[in-house]
């Protein structure tokens, strides 16, 4: 029997996890391929429900943003999911957790950082929040976003301005001297309004990104 020895030949070219991710979709579609090349049977489709909260984080993951109403909102909602479950999630947590699946520390850094009209823009994935401090100081940060960070600096640096109003008319309308004032009354139509501007909100529809 003659053995013919070949030389060498190149690997086939081969599709993995290893090429980047541009967007949610291209994930998504890499994660299916991966787990199933021959697609789902359509009643085995997953579809994406309001009544579960990694849905929930998922789905707000994929929104331009949310206004302070709607991220209430969420958390009310994710709250009221785990009781019913019978593990609940406390709303500050709840907070945390959807600000979270827009980029962010916490609850506190996103609100401190919130755009106009309280709108409390999406970055998740091109980089998330730095402490606080860290943006205060604009420390550096490996790996660090620059245009984000810009972009939360200033919106950082406006509110400052604005909460520390909010502050101020919140101790006159704790000072019961000056419950019959103009000054108080004209701040507690401002706040009827704003928590009004909240209700408002709460209830807009989400909008998703183009890239998802």
């Amino acid at each position: 029997m003659e053995i013919t020895v070949l030389p060498p030949q190149p690997d086939e070219p081969q599709i993995t996890a290893r090429s980047a991710i541009q967007s949610l979709g291209q994930h998504a579609a890499g994660f299916m391929a991966a787990n199933n090349l021959h697609g789902w049977p359509e009643d085995q489709d997953y579809v994406l429900r309001y009544d579960r909260i990694g849905d929930i984080l998922l789905m707000l993951s994929a929104t331009t943003g949310l206004y302070v109403g709607q991220a209430k909102r969420f958390a009310w909602l994710i709250s009221k999911i785990s009781k019913e479950a019978g593990a609940k999630i406390p709303r500050r947590t709840s907070l945390d957790m959807v600000l979270k699946a827009l980029g962010y520390f916490s609850y506190d850094v996103a609100y401190k950082c919130r755009g106009v009209d309280d709108f409390i823009q999406n970055f998740w994935p091109q980089g998330s929040v730095m402490g606080l401090q860290s943006l205060e100081n604009q420390a550096p940060r490996k790996n660090a976003n620059q245009r984000v960070i810009n972009i939360l600096l200033y919106h950082y640096q406006r509110n400052q301005e604005m909460d520390r109003q909010f502050n101020r008319e919140a101790l006159i309308l704790k000072d019961t001297n000056l419950k019959n004032t103009r000054e108080y009354k004209r701040i507690k139509s401002l706040k009827r309004q704003l928590a009004e501007k909240e209700r408002v909100d709460s209830r807009r529809p989400v909008e998703y990104r183009k890239d998802t």
